[in-house]
């Protein structure tokens, strides 16, 4: 049997994070959960202008259930785990949160934190066709979410430049096919 692997991938909105999980995903031995599906499957829309999307503590508990009873379902079928998430909190609780609960499936663990300039992130939220205009107040928090010194000894990449191919490619590929 091989060692099984998870891969937890966080950065602010617009910073490749789902992309770069599809990338991952495209090797046949992974699969890719997304904890936006976990929150869709709550019936619960974000508010972007809300930096603390209005929500509270036992539904974050629950998305965080949802996605790591995902996780399980499919290190039992064998497979490797990459999961993207969006986080919103200082200190980084839901980082925290996976972490540990990944450390304790046994499972070798990489997390990446995803960290693009403040104005690259308006740049690609931008170039998404949103809409509306950017809300700067909850973007800039989001932003500083991911300033937290405890992020520090984890991968932390300067996305603000790199497609995620090149982050594949310079982060997660040796860790994906080794």
């Amino acid at each position: 049997m091989h060692e099984q692997k998870i891969i937890l991938i966080t950065g602010p909105s617009a910073a490749g994070k789902s992309t770069l999980a599809a990338l991952v995903a495209l090797n046949s031995s992974w699969r890719s959960v997304s904890e936006d599906l976990a929150w869709d499957s709550t019936g619960f829309a974000f508010d972007r202008g809300d930096p603390n999307h209005g929500v509270g503590k036992e539904r974050h508990e629950r998305v965080r259930a949802l996605v790591m009873e995902s996780v399980k379902e499919h290190l039992a079928a064998s497979c490797n785990v990459v999961v993207d998430f969006l986080m919103y909190q200082n200190p980084p609780v839901p980082v925290l949160d996976y972490i540990a609960s990944c450390n304790a499936l046994g499972v070798r663990l990489k997390t990446v934190v995803l960290r693009p300039a403040l104005e690259a992130i308006i740049e690609r939220d931008h170039l998404r066709g949103r809409p509306e205009p950017p809300n700067l107040a909850a973007l800039k928090f989001q932003h500083e979410c991911y300033q937290a010194s405890e992020l520090d000894a984890l991968t932390v990449v300067d996305s603000s430049s790199l497609t995620p191919q090149e982050t594949f490619d310079r982060y997660l590929r040796g860790f994906v096919v080794g």
